[in-house]
């Protein structure tokens, strides 16, 4: 999934707009890459209430944080 944001300029600049924010993966039917909610469920704001695990969203995370720190990517931090 690493190499999908740093061989992509488009994805990379898509997933640098959502710093600050929290990512998460609503997909009722998954209870370990998502929250086991669907995203019109108000349940879905509160993480308390998640039924899953978010797996996806914590490793775009993750990703998105660590790139954002190389300085190879400071013009694209800039844009955002």
């Amino acid at each position: 999934m690493l190499f999908q944001f740093t061989q992509n300029d488009g994805a990379r600049k898509y997933l640098f707009k959502t710093a600050g924010n929290r990512l998460v993966y609503c997909d009722q039917n998954d209870l370990l890459l998502g929250i086991g909610i669907n995203r019109f469920d108000q349940r879905s704001n509160d993480p308390a209430l998640w039924m899953g695990e978010n797996w996806l969203g914590d490793v775009l995370m993750v990703i998105r944080d660590n790139l954002m720190k190389l300085p190879e990517y400071q013009a694209a931090k800039q844009e955002t």
